[in-house]
């Protein structure tokens, strides 16, 4: 199967950008794709998803490589939400993936066998708040929301090292508005602290806000752990 060039769309309304290759994954056409993902993502939103279809693709070259990771660290700088592949699990690519693509700091694709299951995933609260792991229910944490326009206090209902679900919010907020959340770290048993965290409004709904952290650090993601999972 020969190499084509990368077919990418944008779906503004929803904050998605689409992207689609066929073949073998050579240099010259994912450095196409990379040029075509930085104009593109100037379009959308911080918090933006994204669908990569390669289940028309078999293998990539090795000198692809360090373009696939700076295709990478560049949707990271731009704040990426979650990104979907769409992979074919038998084949040479989906392996390499595993051994050499997952890597980077920051970044966890989730992997679906075609683009029905992925349009589903969008949908879904748990993909949106919960790429990097599982969430937990609180008992009613408290937490103080700061925005530009006025503060005020409400209730986290679960939380994940990612994210976490904020109810009883007092004023209105907007879906990728950047706020701070201002809460107590750790139960009975473990070291408490408060934490201020800048985060990302994801989702929101008349019950609820979904918000997606965006400078927790590796201290803070085991206090949570430590503090809300529960033991299996």
């Amino acid at each position: 199967m020969t190499s084509e060039k990368p077919q990418i769309r944008l779906d503004q309304a929803n904050n998605i950008l689409y992207f689609s290759l066929l073949g073998q994954l050579k240099k010259q056409n994912i450095e196409s794709l990379y040029t075509d993902i930085r104009f593109s993502v100037a379009d959308l939103r911080p918090g933006f998803h994204v669908v990569a279809d390669y289940s028309r693709c078999d293998f990539w070259y090795i000198s692809a490589i360090p373009v696939l990771n700076k295709i990478i660290e560049f949707l990271l700088s731009q704040e990426v939400g979650s990104t979907i592949r769409i992979v074919r699990k038998d084949n040479t690519l989906f392996r390499q993936f595993l051994q050499l693509h997952d890597t980077i700091q920051g970044y966890k694709p989730i992997y679906v066998s075609s683009r029905e299951e992925a349009e589903k995933l969008l949908t879904d609260d748990a993909i949106i708040i919960d790429r990097k792991g599982k969430r937990y229910p609180t008992s009613n944490l408290e937490v103080r929301i700061e925005t530009p326009r006025e503060n005020g206090t409400g209730t986290i209902i679960d939380i994940s090292t990612s994210g976490c679900k904020i109810a009883a919010v007092p004023f209105a907020v907007e879906c990728y508005e950047t706020i701070f959340l201002e809460f107590v770290l750790g139960s009975q048993g473990t070291a408490q602290a408060s934490r201020r965290l800048k985060a990302l409004v994801v989702r929101k709904s008349e019950d609820f806000i979904a918000v997606e952290f965006m400078n927790i650090t590796a201290e803070d993601a085991q206090l949570i752990e430590q503090s809300y999972a529960r033991p299996s």
